[in-house]
């Protein structure tokens, strides 16, 4: 399987995962061991703290990912990025409207070392 296809089906695996609100599966996606690893939720000033996999446990199924508009962009052999749009209810702690995803490699293994929810600008 390419990279391309790899990360995309990571990208899948992801946005099932917080619809279920699987903790569990959210954090096998992840380099959590990696000194590296990030989070950031920037779409509310109160809300800016590591782990989504906590987060979806907290509001599970309420964020309606759209996959089919994500691309992959490569910023080197073993990085890349996807931006995630997404639509998410008012009650949603987290109301994002993006996620990014930064993902490495190590091996032959892709995964999430950095994930960041935003919201649209005003303008969009």
């Amino acid at each position: 399987m390419a990279a391309e296809e790899k990360i995309l089906a990571l990208v899948d695996e992801y946005v099932n995962a917080c619809l279920r609100g699987d903790v569990t599966a959210l954090r096998r996606l992840y380099w959590l061991e990696d000194p590296r690893f990030s989070e950031v939720y920037a779409v509310s000033p109160r809300v800016r703290r590591p782990c989504a996999s906590d987060a979806a446990a907290e509001a599970p199924p309420t964020v309606r990912v759209r996959p089919r508009h994500v691309r992959v962009h490569f910023l080197s052999l073993e990085v890349a990025y996807c931006l995630v749009p997404c639509e998410a209810l008012a009650t949603h702690p987290l109301n994002a409207s993006y996620i990014t995803l930064l993902f490495l490699k190590k091996g032959s293994d892709w995964k999430i070392i950095h994930s960041h929810l935003s919201r649209r600008s005003v303008r969009e």
